[in-house]
């Protein structure tokens, strides 16, 4: 298969578990409430309090299953099982092609002030010679790590 081809499926399957990670967290946070909030009412105010586990348990089960089948498909997407030097330098690009998306993604007028920022504080453009900076060490990250996948 293709160096390239193989990166991205590396990058794509990485940021995918990345971010089910963190909904897991989150979803994981609010069964623990859930359950503690029902447990307490159902001993404090009435026992009638345990029926909605009759319509909370099947939707959280079946939100704790999709999850884990998006947390498999994430994996299949890897094109094979990464290193750990491998998993961290493409952990790495994705946190930096992020940042830089975050950066361009930017409202105009914060742009704009950030660069009159620049102007006005340090006599150049560093705000986007930074950015300018940041995408050519992208590009040359990306195919550093190109190269090294097989």
């Amino acid at each position: 298969m293709d160096k390239t081809a193989n990166l991205l499926r590396a990058i794509t399957g990485v940021f995918a578990r990345r971010l089910i990670r963190r909904v897991l967290f989150v979803y994981c946070g609010f069964v623990v409430v859930t359950t503690v909030g029902l447990a307490l009412l159902a001993t404090k105010v009435d026992p009638a309090w345990l029926l909605a586990w009759i319509l909370l348990g099947p939707v959280l089960a079946g939100m704790g299953l999709c999850l884990g089948l998006v947390w498999l498909a994430a994996g299949r997407m890897l094109p094979r099982k990464l290193s750990r030097a491998e998993a961290k330098s493409v952990h790495d690009f994705t946190d930096r092609a992020l940042a830089a998306a975050d950066r361009v993604k930017t409202p105009l007028p914060i742009l704009f002030f950030g660069l009159v920022k620049s102007l006005l504080l340090h006599r150049d453009t560093r705000f986007i010679s930074e950015l300018l900076d940041e995408s050519k060490l992208l590009k040359a990250e990306f195919l550093r790590l190109r190269d090294s996948f097989s």
